[in-house]
C-alpha cells in the first residue's frame, strides 16, 4: 500500500510519501535541502486563481521525448540580460499582424539563399 516515512537518522533526515507501486513519490531531504517529486506518468502543478512561479539560481526545462509547448491567452515575453539564442533544425517566426525586427548598431542576415518579399 501507500507509505509515509519519517526518517530521523542523523545526517540522513528525510520525509517520504510513496504511493502504492512506488512510481509516484515525494521526498523531502533535510540533509541535502532538496525536494523531489516523481511520477510514473503525468505530473501537474496548477494554480487556478493565482500565479505559478518557478525561481532558482538556474532553471532548466528539458523534454526527453516530446516537444515543449508554451501557450498564453495574452502576451509571451522572453528577456535575457545576456545573449538570447534560438537554435533548431528549422526555425519559423511568424506574425499575423505587424512584425518589427530591430538591432543596435548591426543586423546580419545570412543564408545560402535569402529571399525578401
Amino acid at each position: 500500500g501507500h507509505v509515509i516515512r519519517l526518517d530521523d537518522t542523523d545526517g540522513a533526515e528525510k520525509i517520504e510519501i510513496i504511493a502504492k507501486g512506488e512510481t509516484s513519490t515525494i521526498v523531502i531531504d533535510a540533509n541535502e535541502n532538496t525536494i523531489r517529486v516523481t511520477s510514473g506518468n503525468d505530473l501537474t502543478i496548477e494554480s487556478s486563481d493565482g500565479a505559478l512561479k518557478l525561481s532558482g539560481k538556474a532553471v532548466a526545462i528539458t523534454s526527453t521525448a516530446d516537444a515543449i509547448t508554451l501557450v498564453s491567452k495574452a502576451a509571451v515575453e522572453i528577456e535575457a540580460t545576456g545573449d538570447l539564442k534560438q537554435r533548431g533544425n528549422g526555425v519559423e517566426v511568424r506574425a499575423n499582424g505587424k512584425m518589427d525586427l530591430k538591432a543596435g548598431p548591426q543586423l546580419n542576415i545570412k543564408g545560402g539563399m535569402v529571399n525578401i518579399n
